[in-house]
This record gives C-alpha cells, structure tokens and sequence, in this order.
C-alpha cells in the first residue's frame, strides 16, 4: 500500500521531479491518521511516497508515534529519509521508541563525486549520513540507493562511491541508472553533458 502526505522537496536536484517543487505542502493530520489506520487495518506493508519524509522532523515524529499508537502486528512502513542533515531529536526518537522490523529506511546517497553533486545541485554530508546509519540501523532495515550515469560520474568516481557505501554493509544496497525524467533540468542540459 502507498500513502503520501506531503508534496514537493526541500531540494534542488536536477535529476528528480520533486526538486521542481520546492515548497512543501504538507496534507492535513488527521486525513494522513485517517488514511494510515485504514492502510494498517487492510495491508501489511505501507510505502511512504515522500521523497523527504524528514524534511520536517517534528512531523516525522507525530506520524512515527501515530504509527506506534496504532500499527498492528506484521505491518512494516518505508520512509524516503535525508540522512545527511542530523536530526538529534529524530534520532532519539528512532533510537529509544522505535521496535526493530517496524520501519524500513531508503536513504538515496546517488553518488560520493563531489564536482557531479554540483553539478545536479546536490548537497550532502557523507560523515553525517554514516553516523545517521550507524545510529539507526539496529532499529530499522536500511536501503541505500546509488545513480550510476550523474554528470562528471566517471567509472573510477562509480567504483569509488560503490565501495564506500557497501562498506555501511546496508541489507540493501540499490544500484540505479539516471533517467532523463521530462521536465528535469538534467534531461534539458543533455547535451551539455554529451549524452
């Protein structure tokens, strides 16, 4: 099952379409309840379909203590979560309530290439996303996601970011390859970047 209950991104990656929408507007809280308890009294696993869940950890947090209030046994939740950005108070709360097998988090690392991140408008903290794992991985199941194909993301800078992110030794370890998704300024600067 999949619900959604904010749309837009915090980001500006030329690759994503959500970075198109900056602003976040987020849906009202008792329609996402209304819609979880439906979702956890009729399916199982239920995917979260922001591309920042956590752009807002305070939000975050009233959903997760929402889902503790009401999940029921076998169900299984799957956020988008930015790893890079350390949100203590997130963190406790992930560390001191959360039961493992309850979450699943996909964090999309993309790539370690310093000069293809700036090139796409993306920024990240490497050191942060590792403590972000480190920290939360005995509670929740970990999916990481790569993009092979990013400007100035050469086969050395692949294999580099590859085995740097595998050593994090995640259950999951996704290897994508850049779509030119229309309306993206990736796929309009193609050919700036000769594909």
């Amino acid at each position: 099952s999949y619900i959604e209950t904010l749309r837009g991104c915090p980001h500006f990656c030329e690759f994503c379409l959500a970075g198109l929408q900056n602003n976040l507007r987020y849906f009202p809280m008792p329609a996402i309840q209304q819609n979880l308890k439906y979702l956890m009294e009729r399916g199982r696993i239920i995917k979260f379909l922001d591309r920042t869940f956590n752009a807002n950890p305070k939000f975050a947090m009233e959903v997760f203590q929402f889902i503790l209030d009401n999940h029921k046994p076998g169900n299984v939740f799957q956020f988008e979560i930015k790893a890079d950005t350390l949100q203590p108070e997130l963190i406790e709360f992930i560390t001191t309530k959360i039961p493992p097998g309850l979450f699943r988090f996909e964090i999309g690392i993309q790539t370690l290439n310093a000069k293809s991140n700036q090139e796409v408008k993306r920024r990240q903290n490497f050191e942060n996303i590792k403590t972000f794992i480190a920290l939360t991985a005995p509670k929740v199941e970990i999916h990481l996601d790569l993009i092979v194909g990013l400007p100035h993301d050469y086969l050395d800078d692949i294999k580099y970011s590859f085995e740097e992110v595998f050593k994090l030794f995640a259950p999951e370890l996704q290897l994508g390859f850049l779509k030119f998704l229309k309306g993206t300024p990736i796929r309009q600067n193609a050919s700036l970047h000769g594909y």
